[in-house]
């Protein structure tokens, strides 16, 4: 008796808590009312009244049946009711949810049922429940993806089936939903990286747009969706490796909805085609946001993906009239400029230079002409006088003969006006008169070559303006480095536990070639590392010093004339001349004598092999640091110095020609043939006696000139010719010196110098030690620029000449002529490629670069690369048939070959160790992995293996 008024107590407990429910959710609803249902429940407080006395008049009612204690099922269905209530509640409350369901679950190719079968017995089947499944899980990919913080609510399988699909909310609420942005520090990131990524993911999304259109008209093409994988692959991985994760995993999302398609797990529908449209307009906008270095709109990658409703976009804020100003800005931007790849760039400059020469060739055939014209009115000049001279002597000869024949000459008639004597008159006047034609014809001609002359410098001048033109197209300002050789200096001084900051000193524009630039970007990040690791003192002993404990790294940039000056000075402690000297003698580099001399102690750095620290690390100690900058300055036609004071600093000053492209060139003769050398490696030009070469190379074989001591090297059997043999005429000498070499090179004749378009000579000459490139002569006589530095350096080790360092231990010997090993990289991605090659050129190798598998075999065919690191997809040829292919050619079969790929599925693994793989490594990899994987495969000392 005491339970059953307990139980009813509870019973009615329940029913208030679910009365007071349904009042929460009837107010919920109320409120979403219009404006003027609204307006006219303030007016009238009476109907109020019964609203809170329903749920009053409600209790007695919900108590009936729950007095009748057998029948439990009317509350059953009252809890099944309000669980709905409230779950349609939840759905007005996140309008954004269900909406984005809704249209998901179109994106997928499922139907929702209609509000007509909803009720109907066979729609809670289990096949109902795997759609949603479907959707729940793109849902979380998708919001994986875009990084977004909404969350959605899990349907039970079987609730959904029995409901239906959910109802989209009234539009109204979806003002409500703001569009999210992820923030994206750029100054951490690589601004070229970035540069780079944008125009190269605007390219492929291109092309994809044009794919998704060709795949519309042909459904049944497969190579599209290839294609189409292929492109957004590469988005994916350069997106990763430029650091723009929203980026990539947004098209993580697209590439996981093509292999579905190309896998068969899904049908090719035109809600399919629409999201992947839609993915790539989000891509798009991605990249103008990183474009305009804004944040990235992730919520919009949602929304457009998922194929969000049209109102849901209208809702969005009116744009202000800043923004209008603001997109006429841009859109003004962008119309005044274009992308044209370099190479086009280099195309144009090389056709440029044709016409020049083509210029000049004419130029020397109209000075011929004009030549030839002065011998014309030379010899009409003649011509002329001996007319003259036979017109004296025909009248002298017609006087004689008539005077013979009839005896004094009649003083009525002149012998000269009788008719038997005017045919030789006439012919004689005849010949006078032609004689006069050809002058004149002589004259015209030489007119018109005078205006020819006048065409071609009018032709001459229009051509340079294009050249310069050209030239200025590939000019880049230094201030493009500034964020990249800053954060180098951020990550050094934080590796080394030291303070540092890089201050640039930019006089002008300083403005250099694309080309020059690309070549001195490694050499000077390495001076900065350098000077770090070695000058920056530690924070304490700046203190003890009297410095700040921040050192000041600075680089100052001018002009002067064909060249910039680049100087990066520090004022940490300079160069340890002890240690230095130390080093230099035990290594043989230095003569005790020489090692007094401080300007010779710190040129030793720049010699190969040269390293004072004595462990091996990522920043110092492998021994081949300033020698390839050294080395890479020269290349480019450049001189490097270096100037030191203890505890104040050192500086470095780095001479580097504006442009690759033309230079200033002086040029010589050796072994009957002609040769250039570059204007910027000559010091000076002198002039000896045969007795005075002859002393020199007695005494110490050197040959003093403003100050500085030249050894005496001869050019010709530095070329593969006969020396020349020393007559009685005076010798020319020219004072070469660049990098750490200088000498005084005789050659057999200077004949001036000019401007010069320099042109590459392939692979296979330019790897010949000496040979900078070549140029074409008006005559088209084809002439080499020579590298002095090589040919320097071969001289000391070949002849030991007087007045060199002479190196004695073998194993220097060694180091002088070991080639540095080749690494080609294959990739389709440009970000791959150029983020790669920069790693491996920092770590001191060489690299070239192919974008497919067809590139790369003719590549081949010119050179053999030490190791080859390949990616999988690429067009044309894949990573696995160049794989193939260079397995099965004998000359190429040794070759080591890692790939370097997204793809990590045991089958790709298996495919690729049966083609011959050495090794296998995962996109995105970290750069120490990379870099170790290169070392042990080429056998070279592991850097970073001595910390």
């Amino acid at each position: 008796e005491e339970e059953v008024p307990e139980a009813e107590a509870a019973e009615e407990q329940v029913a208030e808590e679910e009365a007071a429910e349904e009042e929460a959710a009837e107010q919920e609803v109320a409120e979403q009312e219009v404006a003027e249902q609204e307006a006219a429940e303030e007016e009238i407080p009476e109907e109020e009244i019964p609203e809170e006395e329903i749920p009053e008049e409600e209790i007695p009612e919900e108590e009936i049946p729950e007095e009748a204690t057998p029948e439990e099922e009317v509350p059953e269905e009252e809890v099944a009711e309000e669980e709905v209530a409230e779950e349609e509640v939840a759905l007005r409350e996140a309008p954004e949810e269900a909406a984005l369901a809704d249209e998901l679950s179109e994106t997928e190719g499922f139907t929702a049922p209609a509000a007509s079968e909803t009720d109907a017995p066979d729609a809670a089947s289990p096949e109902a429940g795997t759609p949603e499944r479907k959707i729940s899980e793109q849902i979380d990919a998708i919001e994986d993806a875009a990084g977004s913080e909404v969350r959605f609510e899990e349907w039970p399988e079987q609730e959904t089936a029995d409901r239906g699909a959910p109802e989209l909310p009234p539009a109204a609420d979806s003002a409500s939903v703001s569009d999210d942005a992820t923030a994206v520090d750029y100054a951490e990131l690589d601004s070229e990286l970035l540069d780079l990524f944008i125009e190269e993911g605007q390219e492929l999304l291109e092309h994809s747009d044009d794919l998704l259109q060709q795949w519309r008209e042909n459904p049944e093409d497969h190579q599209l969706v290839t294609a189409l994988q292929r492109n957004i692959h590469t988005i994916k991985g350069s997106a990763r490796m430029a650091g723009l994760n929203p980026v990539g995993e947004v098209a993580h999302v697209l590439e996981d909805l093509l292999e579905k398609i190309a896998g068969g797990r899904k049908q090719a529908t035109t809600a399919s085609l629409d999201a992947l449209e839609s993915g790539c307009d989000h891509l798009h906008a991605m990249l103008d946001a990183v474009e305009k270095r804004r944040p990235l709109p992730t919520r919009t990658a949602l929304t457009e993906l998922a194929g969000e409703e049209p109102e849901f976009i209208d809702e969005t804020p009116a744009a202000t009239r800043a923004d209008f100003e603001e997109a006429g800005e841009a859109r003004t931007g962008r119309s005044s400029s274009i992308r044209l790849a370099s190479q086009r760039i280099e195309e144009l400059l090389n056709f440029a230079g044709e016409v020049s020469i083509f210029r000049s060739r004419i130029e020397q055939e109209i000075g011929g002409f004009r030549g030839n014209i002065g011998e014309i009115e030379q010899t009409v000049a003649r011509l002329r006088e001996q007319l003259r001279k036979l017109e004296q002597e025909t009248e002298a000869q017609i006087l004689s003969r008539y005077e013979r024949e009839h005896g004094a000459a009649d003083a009525t008639f002149d012998p000269l006006e009788l008719d038997r004597y005017s045919n030789i008159q006439q012919l004689s006047r005849a010949l006078a008169e032609s004689v006069s034609d050809l002058n004149s014809l002589a004259e015209l001609m030489d007119e018109s070559g005078r205006q020819s002359e006048t065409l071609l410098m009018q032709q001459a001048r229009v051509n340079t303006e294009l050249q310069e033109g050209l030239m200025q197209a590939r000019m880049v300002s230094f201030n493009t480095l500034a964020p990249r050789l800053r954060r180098v200096v951020r990550n050094t001084a934080r590796d080394v536990g030291r303070k540092a900051d890089l201050q640039i000193q930019l006089e002008g524009e300083g403005e250099l070639d694309r080309n020059v630039l690309d070549r001195v970007t490694a050499p000077i990040e390495h001076i900065l590392r350098n000077a770090i690791a070695h000058g920056i003192e530690e924070p304490s002993a700046r203190r003890a010093a009297g410095k700040p404990e921040h050192g000041t790294i600075t680089i100052s940039i001018d002009r002067e004339a064909t060249e910039l000056l680049i100087r990066i000075a520090d004022d940490g402690s300079g160069l340890d001349l002890e240690r230095i000297r130390a080093r230099a003698l035990e290594m043989g580099l230095l003569t005790p004598d020489q090692a007094h001399d401080p300007d010779q102690l710190a040129q030793v750095i720049f010699r190969t092999g040269f390293s004072t620290a004595e462990e091996v690390s990522e920043l110092s100690g492998r021994g081949v640091g300033m020698d390839v900058v050294s080395s890479e300055v020269r290349q480019v036609g450049g001189r490097i110095s270096v100037n030191s004071e203890p505890g104040e600093g050192t500086r470095i000053t780095m001479r580097i020609p504006l442009s690759l492209a033309v230079m200033q060139a002086i040029f010589v003769h050796a072994g009957e043939r002609l040769f250039a050398i570059p204007l910027q490696a000559v010091r000076g030009v002198a002039r000896l006696s045969p007795a005075e070469w002859r002393d020199a190379l007695d005494a110490d074989g050197t040959y003093r000139y403003g100050g500085e001591d030249y050894p005496l090297i001869e050019l010709d059997p530095q070329l593969g010719f006969e020396p020349e043999e020393i007559g009685t005429e005076s010798l020319s000498l020219l004072m070469i010196a660049t990098g750490d070499q200088h000498a005084a090179i005789r050659v057999s004749d200077i004949q001036g110098h000019r401007e010069v378009v320099l042109k590459p000579v392939g692979p296979q000459i330019s790897s010949i030690p000496g040979i900078l490139g070549g140029t074409i002569m008006g005559d088209g006589q084809v002439v080499v620029l020579l590298d002095m530095a090589p040919l320097i350096e071969r001289a000391v080790s070949e002849h030991r000449l007087p007045g060199m360092v002479e190196v004695e231990t073998a194993a220097t010997a060694e180091e002088e002529i070991k080639r540095t090993p080749l690494v080609m990289v294959v990739d389709d991605s440009i970000t791959m490629r150029r983020v790669t090659a920069r790693i491996l050129e920092y770590h001191g190798l060489e690299v070239v670069t192919a974008r497919d598998g067809v590139e790369a075999v003719d590549m081949l065919f010119e050179r053999v690369p030490d190791l080859m690191l390949l990616d999988i997809e690429m067009p044309r040829m894949d990573g696995f048939e160049l794989a193939g292919y260079v397995r099965d050619d004998n000359r190429l079969a040794q070759v080591p070959i890692m790939m370097i790929t997204s793809r990590s599925g045991d089958k790709h693994r298996e495919h690729a160790r049966q083609l011959g793989v050495d090794r296998y490594l995962i996109k995105p990899y970290q750069e120490v992995d990379m870099v170790r994987n290169v070392f042990e495969i080429l056998e070279m000392p592991e850097p970073g293996a001595g910390e």
